[in-house]
């Protein structure tokens, strides 16, 4: 695969230490993370932290902090004029999400148990890591773990019924295979992250070997091109910003999250 080169971004704020997924509203950029309730908005150069006034109370020990987290994975939308706040699933306490309003900055509780319990029926491990609108459908990336490839799960937006699922094939880096963290349209084309992490399952911590980008057909969903990071580094949120990339990094709690900006 060819390399991609990141430069350091000069956003950063000290709370973001799990980021796992960003999404550009008109120039404004949206994080979530996947151990915490609150959403943040970089307007021009400053960070609006927007808290769920009902949010759980959440341990600051991170291995209990880890059991009891909402796991959100993916931003989606925006959906009259809403953001959808998507869980991962991978668990029963992981299917609530939440709507984020864009005009009145309110948040309402968003119950997926129903989408979840129906793909469990056809996905053997759940862990949504990615989220994009596709017309009528929407896009959903399940992450796969080991030799289980991960997935893109094609879903009708108005109710969510699963039309079909489609297995990709990301490679491998140092024979660890690379995982989907992320889904981005641009251009009309698809745009993946991918983490090579070591890990016998899906929903522990690992060594990572490294992360990559894949273009995709929207149609078929065939892999088009593929690059390597140049940095050993989870990537778990990926959007256009400025007419550049922005990734941003997950590092599972342990520091704060980096973001980093790259052409191809």
């Amino acid at each position: 695969m060819k390399i991609i080169k990141l430069k350091p971004a000069k956003q950063s704020l000290s709370a973001i230490n799990s980021a796992s997924s960003l999404k550009n509203v008109n120039e404004q950029i949206f994080v979530c993370c996947d151990d915490q309730y609150d959403l943040y908005e970089l307007d021009n150069k400053n960070w609006i932290q927007h808290p769920w006034a009902d949010a759980p109370r959440l341990p600051k020990n991170h291995a209990a902090r880890k059991k009891l987290k909402p796991d959100f994975e993916a931003i989606l939308g925006p959906i009259n004029n809403n953001l959808l706040i998507i869980p991962s699933g991978s668990k029963k306490n992981r299917n609530q999400g939440l709507m984020f309003d864009l005009e009145t900055n309110y948040f309402v509780t968003l119950d997926l148990s129903d989408f979840f319990k129906a793909l469990s029926l056809k996905v053997k491990k759940i862990n949504i890591e990615g989220a994009e609108i596709n017309g009528l459908n929407i896009l959903f990336l399940n992450r796969g773990v080991g030799k289980n490839k991960s997935s893109i799960i094609k879903v009708v937006a108005d109710n969510f019924k699963i039309i079909s699922i489609h297995k990709l094939n990301f490679g491998s880096i140092k024979d660890v295979e690379l995982h989907g963290s992320e889904l981005c349209i641009f251009e009309n084309h698809l745009y993946a992250l991918a983490v090579a992490e070591n890990t016998s399952n899906s929903y522990d911590d690992g060594l990572i070997m490294g992360s990559a980008l894949f273009k995709l057909s929207l149609e078929s969903f065939d892999i088009l091109d593929s690059w390597v990071f140049d940095r050993q580094i989870k990537t778990e949120g990926l959007c256009r910003y400025k007419n550049q990339w922005l990734v941003a990094t997950d590092p599972d709690g342990v520091s704060c999250s980096e973001f980093f900006v790259f052409e191809i």
